[in-house]
């Protein structure tokens, strides 16, 4: 984890914090199994439960899962024994196991329609992009700080 740089090495991180009206943490799993997972999902102006997200409407949730799947680099690996092995950052490793768990395909989104590019997300944007085209529409993904994004 220390690798990712999870961890809080500079005191800007700190005073970027000090504005944050919501925080997001795990008491269990990441850091004894570097491995989060996704308990509780705020969409749509409502709150869901998972696994399952009952109540989350069949568009909604493709809707979600679509996003989430063109607008990540990380991946899932199952191997022959049937574990789950994931690839990359541990956040989006957890928001594509989410959609995992809903029984939707994570790599038929990113294999419909080419990727055409896209920008990495970096401390000082605080935001990612990723821009996917089909045969009639361009689409632009973006995840970050609510500030960058609005």
């Amino acid at each position: 984890m220390k690798e990712e740089n999870n961890f809080v090495r500079h005191l800007r991180a700190c005073e970027t914090m000090g504005a944050a009206t919501t925080i997001l943490s795990d008491k269990t799993g990441t850091l004894t199994k570097n491995k989060m997972t996704v308990t509780k999902a705020f969409l749509f102006g409502k709150s869901f439960d998972l696994p399952n997200c009952e109540g989350l409407k069949h568009l909604d949730r493709h809707f979600v899962a679509e996003n989430i799947a063109r607008n990540t680099t990380a991946f899932l690996r199952t191997h022959e024994n049937g574990k789950i092995e994931h690839i990359g950052n541990r956040t989006e490793c957890a928001l594509l196991q989410m959609i995992q768990n809903w029984g939707i395909s994570y790599s038929e989104f990113r294999d419909a329609e080419k990727e055409e590019f896209q920008v990495p997300f970096t401390s000082q944007r605080k935001k990612m992009s990723t821009i996917y085209q089909d045969s009639k529409n361009i689409t632009l993904y973006c995840k970050g700080a609510p500030e960058s994004i609005l």
